[in-house]
């Protein structure tokens, strides 16, 4: 092994470390389900054998140990397994076993004594292994262990992203989470949202953050309002509404380059952009031709199609993942209320918009979970505004969340939370519910947070 580049990996880590340990934007507080699952991830280690029992066969690690006195190198390994930990605690579905809970800390599975660690109620034990590669990068092997029937259930290898270590820990949880639930796992998603700081003259922010709150960037500062934050489905790229020259001009932005484009902008109200499941169209709300319409941006032809018409306000489109069908918010019964519309049907103001809801005061700001199964929305009633959950074969309807200024639900990538804005003694924050209606979140930070929208992946 070369010695130098070695040393020169390490010397990177310990950069990249140290802005791991950089506080949250936002803290959650998580209500659990009384069936979560009992699970022990026992604080990952670095290889110190110099021959190592969990393998010897693999030529491309290395038989020398990582040794090295700098504690931030050191720490790697635990912040991994520490990241899991808060990542399946914080979903509501399992019950984490606190490190000082540990009797023991095995190394390899061949260690472990099973039945003491269902004396204390565990269901499965999570171990990890960091490897230094000849390919100069680092492997981690984690095993989940089946405590009940004395078994392995996975044994896996996956290289660290020595740019992005939090990414490779939200890996895992993901692995663990479609393990023992049966879905996949959205730790890897981000949340973008509206926050102001905390000074005498707020600027207004548009932010992106994992998950769990940290690799929080600002995307966009602003003196003016901006609105409806809306993630392209690779997730690379935003669509979002800022009032900049007193005009409502809606841009994309790329989050890598950083540069963002308006799309052509026309008078009166441009607003509510809603990409396509396959991201070259844009649905969005104009009223350049009087009232407000939905209309469809397509990026390769640079041309408008008009998809509603009628004299009440239609606003705020969301699309149904085939792209066959837009649910939008229309005033035209009366009092705002949910209705879909054929993407490819021709327009026509008496037949083509089919009504959903009839709960409530009014209902608004639709939002099709992941499968299209659900509609989410903002349901108005007795004074308070709550979300709102239809299950569009049945037709059932349920009050997700407490209200009373409960507004702008977007499904988690999984379709099992919906995040939303709310209100706490004045304080504008976040929020979570789980679509079964078992796990509620509380997210929190310094300043008012709203407008939240789950990344598509």
């Amino acid at each position: 092994m070369n010695q130098t580049i070695l040393y020169r990996f390490l010397i990177l880590i310990v950069l990249l470390l140290k802005q791991q340990f950089v506080i949250a934007a936002f803290n959650i507080t998580t209500t659990n389900i009384q069936s979560a699952i009992p699970i022990a991830i026992i604080p990952f280690i670095w290889n110190t054998d110099s021959i190592d029992r969990m393998d010897s066969t693999d030529s491309t690690l290395s038989t020398i140990p990582v040794n090295t006195n700098d504690p931030t190198i050191k720490q790697l390994p635990k912040l991994i397994s520490t990241i899991i930990t808060t990542d399946l605690f914080n979903s509501g579905r399992f019950k984490t076993l606190k490190e000082e809970g540990m009797l023991k800390q095995p190394q390899i599975g061949a260690d472990i004594d099973f039945s003491l660690w269902n004396t204390i109620g565990q269901k499965a034990l999570v171990l990890g292994k960091i490897y230094y590669n000849s390919s100069n990068n680092y492997r981690l092997r984690f095993q989940i262990l089946d405590v009940q029937n004395n078994s392995q259930i996975m044994d896996k290898w996956i290289t660290i992203d020595i740019q992005n270590i939090r990414a490779t820990a939200h890996k895992i949880s993901d692995i663990i989470y479609e393990q023992f639930i049966g879905i996949p796992g959205a730790f890897t998603s981000q949340i973008a949202y509206i926050t102001t700081e905390a000074h005498n003259n707020p600027q207004i922010l548009l932010n992106v953050a994992d998950i769990d709150g940290h690799n929080d960037q600002t995307i966009l500062s602003s003196n003016e309002p901006l609105l409806s934050p809306a993630w392209s489905p690779n997730s690379n790229k935003l669509a979002y509404v800022s009032l900049e020259q007193q005009q409502c001009t809606i841009y994309i932005q790329d989050l890598h380059t950083g540069i963002r484009k308006p799309i052509p902008t026309y008078s009166g109200i441009n607003s509510a952009p809603a990409w396509s499941p396959d991201g070259q169209r844009l649905a969005l709300v104009l009223s350049k031709d009087g009232n407000p319409e939905i209309y469809i941006f397509d990026f390769a032809t640079k041309k408008l199609s008009r998809i509603t018409n009628h004299i009440s306000i239609d606003t705020e489109p969301s699309w149904s993942s085939d792209g066959s069908t837009i649910a939008f918010t229309s005033d035209r019964g009366g009092t705002p209320q949910i209705y879909t519309i054929s993407v490819n049907r021709p327009v026509n103001r008496h037949i083509a918009a089919k009504r959903l809801t009839f709960e409530g005061d009014y209902n608004a700001n639709p939002v099709y979970s992941p499968d299209s199964k659900f509609l989410a929305f903002v349901t108005h009633r007795e004074g308070a505004s709550r979300i709102g959950l239809l299950n569009l074969a049945t037709g059932k309807f349920e009050e997700m969340t407490p209200g009373p200024l409960d507004e702008s639900p977007s499904f988690l990538s999984n379709g099992s939370m919906i995040i939303y804005a709310t209100q706490n003694n004045g304080h504008r924050e976040l929020a979570a519910v789980s679509t079964d209606g078992q796990i509620y979140q509380s997210i929190k930070s310094k300043g008012m947070m709203w407008e939240p929208a789950y990344s598509k992946h």
